[in-house]
């Protein structure tokens, strides 16, 4: 904590080192993350995956149905199941 507060100090007292630090960030946020930089690289992603084949055939999804099949035992028989008791070793 006295590190982040020494930090906001520095900030702060020094006129010259924020302005310079908030035009970076300003810049960096402009050359990164701006709207159409991220335009840009969505439709660089799809139209590489437009060009490139397909690597293999993805399974079907199962249906609402098959997703709620149960696959597992009830948690009521598996915990009848462990052992129970003293210890020994």
């Amino acid at each position: 904590m006295d590190e982040f507060c020494a930090g906001l100090f520095a900030l702060e007292s020094t006129g010259p080192a924020a302005t310079v630090l908030g035009r970076n960030g300003r810049e960096y946020f402009r050359r990164n993350y701006a709207w159409p930089v991220v335009e840009r690289k969505y439709l660089e992603m799809f139209d590489r995956l437009k060009r490139e084949p397909s690597q293999s055939a993805m399974d079907p999804l199962p249906g609402w149905l098959a997703r709620r099949r149960r696959a597992l035992r009830p948690a009521l028989e598996v915990l009848a199941a462990v052992p129970s008791g003293p210890v020994m070793r």
